[in-house]
């Protein structure tokens, strides 16, 4: 009897604690965040003189207007 009463305790604690974990929201970013769908491509196997072409998206997820300047490539 004792040691079922625990049993439920312990699951309600554990059931609480799971709910809170996940029914936060996340903050939002004060200011420009830049998130990408992707950070990396791998090309494969390239012969010499091909022009090789890849978009990366990406999204503003903050909450200011976000600015890109000086872009380069590597």
């Amino acid at each position: 009897m004792l040691l079922r009463r625990i049993s439920g305790i312990i699951a309600i604690f554990i059931f609480a604690g799971v709910y809170l974990l996940f029914s936060q929201e996340k903050p939002r970013v004060d200011g420009p965040q830049i998130t990408f769908a992707e950070t990396k491509y791998d090309f494969g196997s390239v012969g010499q003189d091909k022009i090789l072409e890849h978009i990366f998206k990406f999204q503003n997820t903050g909450s200011d207007t976000l600015r890109i300047y000086k872009v380069k490539s590597s």
